[in-house]
């Protein structure tokens, strides 16, 4: 369906590519000045690489973006689906790896993700499950560079912080915490230092019916000092998560899916692509659950006397 879809208007992903342009030109240090840019540098870059293979080609942008980011974001997805699976059989991971795949394409998820233009909906949060997987290994510098590299697609992204508390101590949890802070800090610090930065400046409009509005009005204006709110919510939401299901494989799913979900309790405005990473976790928990996990979680139940 989507993989063909060449001539849709795809949200912001025409504007991010224009505004990766400005960072491959000499005036890149104004890629931030627009407050309207809520994407990271790693995102916008990787649009504007697209549109200028695209031009190398002869070909339109959408005609290249397209089939190549249904397929590389379909891919992801099944990928990081296996990754919860890792103590099954590869038989087991294999089909569950392909029913994800399939259940993204079908449900047009994907799909979704590339016609709104924010295909960082369904990486960041593949990012975080592989965060989760190596920070379980031990592994916390590299699952601390993949938060970090998330909030180079979205500053969202930096919200998978608590699936560094899978690690095995609260040292190497701290110290992948830090390199996710160092990673993003270095994507945003030359904009910040040498450019003009106005990301920060932003202000949301406030939507009605939202829970947001138990503490503003609707068609207010929702500050990033709001966000700091939202990001504690968030944070909290995995946290807690995290700590429920330190020891299970199912904490690799359900704590992007507590963090997302905390995060959109206090969203001033539900836009649509809001529902893609809840749709792909919840698809990635289903086949988890679907191969025995659910009956693991309630054998961990305390029995009673």
């Amino acid at each position: 369906m989507g993989a063909v879809d060449t001539v849709s208007t795809t949200g912001d992903m025409t504007y991010f590519a224009q505004k990766g342009d400005l960072l491959f030109s000499s005036d890149w240090r104004l890629t931030f000045a627009d407050h309207w840019l809520q994407a990271g540098p790693l995102l916008i870059g990787g649009l504007a690489s697209i549109e200028k293979a695209a031009h190398g080609l002869g070909v339109g942008f959408h005609t290249l973006a397209s089939p190549l980011l249904h397929a590389f974001l379909t891919v992801s997805v099944a990928w990081a689906a296996g990754l919860p699976l890792s103590d099954r059989p590869v038989s087991v991971q294999s089909r569950a790896r392909l029913a994800v795949a399939a259940g993204v394409v079908l449900t047009g998820i994907t799909h979704w993700a590339y016609f709104f233009g924010h295909p960082a909906q369904i990486l960041i949060p593949v990012s975080w499950i592989a965060a989760g997987a190596f920070a379980r290994q031990g592994r916390t510098a590299a699952a601390g560079a993949l938060i970090g590299l998330g909030a180079g697609l979205e500053t969202w992204g930096m919200l998978g912080l608590p699936i560094l508390l899978l690690a095995p101590n609260v040292r190497r949890a701290t110290a992948g915490a830090g390199t996710a802070i160092a990673t993003a800090a270095l994507l945003f610090l030359p904009f910040v230092a040498l450019g003009e930065f106005q990301m920060f400046n932003h202000r949301w409009i406030v939507g009605d019916g939202m829970p947001v509005n138990l503490f503003l009005e609707p068609r207010s204006e929702f500050p990033w000092s709001f966000r700091l709110v939202q990001t504690a919510v968030a944070l909290g939401a995995g946290s807690f998560a995290a700590w429920r299901l330190r020891t299970s494989l199912s904490a690799l799913w359900a704590v992007p899916l507590a963090i997302v979900l905390g995060r959109l309790t206090l969203e001033p405005n539900l836009n649509a692509w809001y529902s893609i990473p809840v749709g792909m976790l919840g698809l990635i928990a289903a086949a988890d659950l679907a191969t025995g996990r659910l009956q693991a979680l309630r054998a961990r139940r305390p029995q009673p006397a």
